[in-house]
């Protein structure tokens, strides 16, 4: 009997993966808190998160402002999204999130741009794909800085107007057809857990 409760504890402990290496997996899979700094510079508050997969990651970021001043005719408003799916190539494989990507993306966003004479705004969503190119580099144990740019295909339809006696006097509606640069980023990465050096 004692044999076979011997055998079969050291079978158990065979075949149970070691915890480091189970804590390591987990980790690898804690998501990352996000915020582009260069929407930041801009007054558009904007926060995102992104789920390691391995060496891909699926990422997701919303920015708001809406700020206005009647009076001059002052207006920044715009909020929208934005989904990524990426691919990196790490120097090392335990840095998570670190080395050259590539990735797919796709973005929805709506505005209203306005600087004391013509205004801009969306007359719907305006919609963008396309895809992406950028390289994080590690400044802390757990934070990253990612530089990316993004080209693509940009559409919908868009308003012109002019403030006069009070009012916004509609002047044009036309289509987006954009191909070029549709978004970029200075961003950094807060990861959840820090990766472990081993």
């Amino acid at each position: 009997m004692k044999l076979v409760l011997l055998s079969s504890l050291l079978l158990l402990g065979l075949s149970s993966p070691p915890l480091a290496a189970s804590s390591e997996k987990d980790e690898s899979w804690a998501p990352a808190l996000t915020t582009n700094l260069l929407y930041d510079a801009g007054l558009t508050p904007n926060l995102g998160i992104e789920f390691p997969m391995g060496r891909w990651s699926l990422s997701a970021t919303w920015h708001y402002a809406w700020w206005a001043k009647d009076e001059p005719h002052y207006y920044w408003q715009t909020y929208g999204g934005v989904l990524t799916l990426r691919r990196y190539f790490p120097m090392k494989a335990k840095d998570r999130l670190c080395g050259h990507h590539v990735g797919l993306y796709g973005q929805v966003l709506t505005y209203d741009f306005e600087f004391g004479g013509r205004g801009e705004q969306a007359a719907s969503w305006q919609w963008a794909a396309g895809l992406e190119y950028g390289y994080a580099f590690k400044i802390a144990e757990n934070l990253r800085l990612d530089l990316h740019l993004g080209v693509g295909y940009m559409g919908g339809r868009f308003e012109r107007y002019d403030p006069e006696y009070g009012y916004y006097v509609w002047k044009e509606t036309l289509n987006r057809r954009w191909i070029g640069p549709t978004q970029g980023g200075v961003t950094l990465v807060w990861l959840l857990r820090p990766s472990k050096n081993r």
